[in-house]
């Protein structure tokens, strides 16, 4: 015990000399992590942390913010070296930090890629692979949860004009069960299904629009039924969505304004059926 005291004594000249060192230090050097990594286990959770957030988080957070971020061509490494360090830091803070200095321009280059007519499956796999190489630490924070929500509501939306046969259907399928493994919470989950839902975006559709309105009701716990008495439009049948009577047509649902109907995208859909 003793022995341990004076040892604890030389703690704080440890890590001002640590400190010193990884002055110049840039997280491609990945030899610092292994370093540190013993310092674990003898230094207190909180010190060690505290450490960490001072002379790591900042250098981590700079090589986030200068990264390219390309979807044609993605040079992912400095994300691996940025998370090299997720063992030695909380997931709060961590996904602080994606949150400012990843997340912003990461959003942008989805925005704008979404608006030049891009190949929907290149981009449903691009965001599943960021998706990827998050822990499920990571995707259970609310502000990463927040921030992939948003890029699918882009990706939503981004195809509501498009007549493309089935894009809007396999989109539609695609953000709907990544919502869905998102709520649930488990990552392996998650990963099956972005498997099997990237074989299904590139396979011929076999989901009609209507299983995806079946889908989107159960997820928002909204009712979708026949209207009574077997009422169509034009020949359509109609539904009742929650508050909303629509019909469907070609991968389209249109949706009772007054005296008309109107296209609308499923994301409006939900909101009509719950006002």
């Amino acid at each position: 015990m003793y022995t341990e005291r004076k040892l604890e004594l030389l703690y704080p000249t440890i890590r001002h000399k640590l400190a010193i060192a990884l002055n110049n230090w840039h997280p491609s050097d990945l030899s610092a992590h292994k370093i540190l990594e013993p310092w674990v286990q003898v230094f207190s959770k909180e010190t060690m942390e505290a450490f960490v957030v001072r002379h790591i988080l900042p250098k981590l957070a700079y090589c986030i913010q200068t990264m390219a971020i390309n979807p044609h061509s993605q040079d992912i490494s400095p994300f691996e070296w940025v998370m090299t360090w997720r063992d030695m830091l909380p997931a709060h803070q961590y996904a602080s930090m994606l949150d400012q200095n990843l997340f912003p321009r990461w959003m942008q280059v989805l925005s704008s890629w979404l608006s030049n007519s891009p190949n929907y499956n290149e981009v449903t796999k691009w965001y599943s692979g960021w998706k990827s190489m998050l822990d499920p630490g990571l995707l259970n924070e609310p502000s990463i949860k927040r921030r992939l929500g948003q890029a699918l509501d882009m990706m939503n939306h981004a195809v509501s004009g498009t007549f493309v046969p089935g894009v809007r259907e396999n989109m539609a399928y695609f953000t709907s069960n990544e919502r869905r493994s998102t709520a649930v919470g488990s990552e392996a989950v998650g990963r099956q299904r972005v498997s099997a839902l990237q074989n299904a975006i590139s396979a011929p559709v076999s989901v009609s629009f209507k299983d995806i309105i079946e889908k989107l009701a159960e997820e928002h716990g909204i009712l979708f039924m026949p209207v009574p008495g077997q009422k169509r439009y034009e020949g359509k049948a109609l539904y009742h969505f929650g508050r909303a009577t629509v019909y469907l047509d070609r991968g389209v649902a249109f949706v009772s304004r007054g005296d008309r109907w109107a296209p609308t995208s499923l994301d409006e859909l939900v909101q009509l059926a719950i006002i």
